[in-house]
């Protein structure tokens, strides 16, 4: 049997890249991240008793994968292996760069990259609460950009109007005295 629960035939023997962010997985990435401070603790008194020579050997360290950044669509790769049953879902993020990071990843249909921080939103909302699981899919939507384009641009004619009372009417700031007072 798979992850999934499905059995497994020579033909599916496709690596797993993507699995469902759930509370054991941000549980898992604080695990790494504890870990990996310890390391990084070990390495700089290690660093600290060793003599320095040259500078100019400074390694800064891993970069996240180019083709795999917010907003861009799946590799080709990977986009071989995408379920559509995990199409809009919260899954663990599959860049090496983030192993540490708690961030989850949304992929849409289309096969679009949305990357978000697992860190609570403003102190009060885990990944988990459905006020932001909601907010979440709705900037994952595909509309969204739409409404957000159609926004400005309508935004745009009306500022390149003549003036007249109707545009004058949807300003909200008033330059009377009204408001000085």
């Amino acid at each position: 049997m798979s992850e999934h629960g499905s059995d497994t035939s020579s033909m599916d023997a496709r690596p797993v890249y993507f699995r469902p962010f759930t509370r054991d997985s941000m549980v898992a990435i604080r695990q790494r991240m504890a870990e990996a401070a310890i390391k990084k603790k070990e390495l700089e008194a290690k660093k600290a008793e060793e003599p320095r020579y040259d500078e100019d050997d400074e390694d800064n360290g891993p970069h996240p994968e180019p083709n795999l950044e917010q907003g861009m669509p799946l590799p080709i790769r990977m986009a071989a292996a995408f379920e559509q049953d995990f199409a809009n879902i919260p899954l663990e993020d599959f860049d090496p760069f983030y192993y540490h990071i708690p961030t989850f990843v949304i992929v849409t249909k289309k096969k679009d990259i949305f990357r978000f921080s697992a860190t609570d939103a403003m102190y009060l909302l885990s990944p988990f609460n459905p006020v932001r699981r909601v907010a979440v899919a709705v900037l994952t939507h595909g509309l969204f950009s739409l409404v957000i384009i159609t926004t400005i641009l309508s935004n745009c004619m009306v500022m390149i109007m003549p003036s007249s009372p109707v545009t004058e009417s949807t300003e909200l700031v008033k330059h009377n005295s009204f408001f000085l007072r």
